[in-house]
């Protein structure tokens, strides 16, 4: 069974600010869990597809255009992490943000669920001020990926400006505690073609999106003295 579109419905009132035209894919195996939070969402403005698990989300991204992916980590057949890594394998969904959505808060499951490729975070159950704060963080106007023809790794890289003169310019704007620095590290992201580099920028958009800029500012400069050490 492919992913299921969540039933028609009259657009709910949404906060202001709050983007009311993003289509999220919602992946819930639990279906108690998936109304809630299809409920929450829809109140919200937003369009929601549901998908019941890590296979049929990846289904569902073939589909249609989303602006967001709400994961849940735990999941028969695909976890949520194995469904991610594919989805950041393909170029075309490098910098779409994929929230995790788990019971697990531990920082050590933050950090795993960062390393799979996701976005953020939202502890479950779910606490509906977070929801919104970390929904606004990703689906803010100026925060949209914009759907692209994927380009070829020589294409990237030619329109590129170097990976340190990009570090140097998100190191300038975080010096500035300038939220821009945001959209930024998610174009990093889409150009970068190397798995571990790609990584970084995630846990560095991840860092920007919470206004986190001391942390982000310790990132680069590790990042930058590392591309130092690795230079001929």
């Amino acid at each position: 069974a492919g992913a299921a579109a969540a039933p028609a419905a009259a657009p709910a009132p949404h906060p202001p600010g709050f983007l009311p035209e993003a289509t999220v894919l919602l992946v819930e195996d639990n279906d108690l869990n998936r109304e809630v939070a299809y409920e929450l969402l829809r109140q919200r403005g937003l369009k929601v597809v549901t998908a019941n698990t890590g296979r049929e989300a990846l289904a569902a991204l073939e589909d249609r255009p989303f602006q967001a992916v709400l994961m849940d980590v735990q999941m028969p057949e695909m976890d949520g992490y194995s469904a991610t890594r594919a989805i950041r394998a393909d170029p075309r969904f490098h910098s779409l943000p994929v929230i995790a959505m788990t019971a697990n808060a531990l920082a050590g499951d933050r950090q795993k669920a960062l390393e799979a490729g996701m976005s953020d975070h939202i502890a479950k159950p779910l606490d509906i001020a977070a929801m919104e704060a970390v929904l606004r963080r990703w689906l803010a106007p100026e925060s949209l990926p914009v759907p692209a023809e994927p380009a070829g790794p020589a294409a990237r890289a030619a329109a590129a400006p170097p990976l340190r003169v990009q570090l140097e310019e998100l190191r300038r704007l975080i010096d500035d505690d300038d939220t821009q620095s945001l959209a930024v590290a998610r174009d990093l992201v889409a150009r970068l073609d190397d798995p571990a580099a790609r990584g970084q920028a995630r846990q560095l958009t991840a860092l920007l999106g919470r206004y986190d800029f001391p942390e982000a500012a310790a990132l680069i400069r590790q990042w930058s003295l590392s591309l130092d050490t690795a230079a001929p």
